[in-house]
């Protein structure tokens, strides 16, 4: 049994259409979220119970990024440009274990276009500059969710 760190698992960034992947640099913690609704299936026979069906898989994707490592133009240039674009654009999100180093095709544990929803720095007194991207999916993954 290992133990799996967050540190080795960052989200790397690729314009659409076409484009490079690139890392997006100064990432903390980040979120893969991964969701179904759900619609009533219960019926008068059955047993006085709600039953519940799932519905369309939902999938978001959020993490917090502090501005230590700008001017980024590949990655975080990348993010700034589709979160400010209007209309918006989309994005192709890897996330890659492996850290910096996750260059390796094996690397990718997720592969999706996205649309980023939100984009909101942070300006704290005696704080770093931060930001928290949040994205949405605009397509089917290219790769489906696997832990490797």
């Amino acid at each position: 049994m290992s133990i799996k760190l967050g540190n080795d698992y960052l989200v790397w960034i690729k314009q659409l259409p076409g484009g490079t992947f690139a890392l997006i640099k100064g990432q903390q913690s980040g979120n893969l979220k991964i969701s179904a609704g759900t619609f009533d299936a219960s019926s008068k026979d059955s047993g006085g119970y709600t039953l519940k069906g799932t519905g369309l898989v939902d999938i978001e994707l959020d993490f917090t990024l502090v501005a230590n490592q700008l001017p980024d133009t590949a990655g975080f240039g990348v993010l700034q440009t589709a979160a400010t674009a209007v209309p918006r654009t989309t994005v192709e999100l890897q996330i890659r274990k492996g850290g910096t180093a996750g260059v390796d095709p094996g690397d990718v544990i997720f592969d999706a276009p996205f649309y980023v929803s939100d984009f909101s720095p942070s300006f704290g007194q005696n704080n770093v500059v931060s930001f928290s991207p949040k994205f949405v999916l605009a397509g089917v993954p290219v790769t489906p969710f696997t832990m490797a």
